[in-house]
């Protein structure tokens, strides 16, 4: 798992930690098995949209906190503009109030985001993505977490400029070696 905190890049530090990205697609985790495993970080799927919570959310944080595996949390947006990320902010502080959320808590907006737009009659341009962005992290942010956004690296230069990343670290999901911005 790789995620890049541009204040930490700044002084030539990139952030990576052996980690797994859970959500109930895996259905139920053996966390002891996972320690055990040598994985020593975490980013689970809170939920989705305006409000889906993910049906493995609380087991898998539950399993991290008993197998002290810090963690951190992201919520899959649908979001078409800065109103609905707010709220898609508001219901996903509101999944994870009970739990110690050790990494950032993240919006990730790609792909399906961006499809799920269109069929609403809506062009997400690097304006409106970025907008989006910023209302879900300034909602994080403004509750004491520190906020970060996901995508697909296909997405990275497509879809983000770069105002975000001067202000929040990124989260780039997907398999192979990390991705390196210039």
């Amino acid at each position: 798992m790789t995620y890049i905190d541009h204040k930490k890049v700044k002084d030539g530090d990139l952030v990576q930690v052996f980690g797994i990205d859970v959500s109930g697609s895996q259905g139920n985790i053996d966390w002891e098995e996972v320690k055990r495993a040598g994985v020593r970080s975490a980013m689970i799927r809170a939920g989705s949209g305006s409000g889906s919570i993910d049906d493995q959310f609380r087991r898998n944080a539950e399993g991290c906190t008993r197998q002290s595996i810090p963690f951190g949390v992201y919520w899959l947006s649908y979001a078409w503009s800065p109103g609905m990320a707010r709220e898609e902010a508001r219901q996903c502080l509101e999944t994870i109030e009970d739990y110690k959320v050790d990494y950032p808590v993240c919006i990730y907006f790609g792909r399906d985001a961006v499809r799920y737009a269109a069929s609403r009659g809506v062009a997400v341009t690097k304006e409106l993505a970025a907008r989006i962005v910023e209302a879900f992290c300034e909602s994080v942010e403004g509750q004491g977490y520190t906020a970060m956004y996901g995508t697909e690296p296909d997405f990275l230069e497509n879809l983000f400029d770069g105002r975000l990343r001067e202000k929040y670290p990124l989260w780039i999901q997907g398999d192979g070696p990390p991705c390196v911005i210039s």
